[in-house]
């Protein structure tokens, strides 16, 4: 099962010690890239 982006980039900020406005920024980067292949694996199937 595949974590969730922003669970993902909260993981990584507390691990990694980054700001919480990259992480922010991380998060709906990485919602987006989700979606979109969500969006492509959908149009596959």
């Amino acid at each position: 099962a595949a974590l969730p982006p922003a669970l993902t980039s909260t993981i990584l900020a507390i691990k990694y010690g980054l700001d919480e406005e990259y992480a922010a920024s991380f998060t709906s980067y990485s919602t987006l890239i989700f979606l979109v292949l969500m969006f492509f694996i959908s149009l596959m199937l």
